[in-house]
């Protein structure tokens, strides 16, 4: 059963060998840009969930109270 699998496979590895990917050229400036935006969504991220906390806990503080 072992041996049948095999050879099932050899075929479609033979076919991967012959279908290269054909690499491009990596265009930087648009990947500094693209970090410059991740960064800073998660900077807002950041300061929306630290925002978030605060109310929470002032919430129930008062509620508390």
């Amino acid at each position: 059963m072992v041996a049948s699998y095999e050879a099932r496979l050899r075929p479609s590895v033979k076919s991967l060998d012959n279908e290269r990917i054909k690499e491009e050229p990596v265009d930087c400036d648009s990947q500094k840009t693209n970090l410059a935006n991740y960064l800073l969504e998660m900077q807002v991220m950041k300061d929306r969930l630290e925002q978030a906390q605060i109310d929470l806990g002032l919430f129930f503080f008062l509620k508390s109270k």
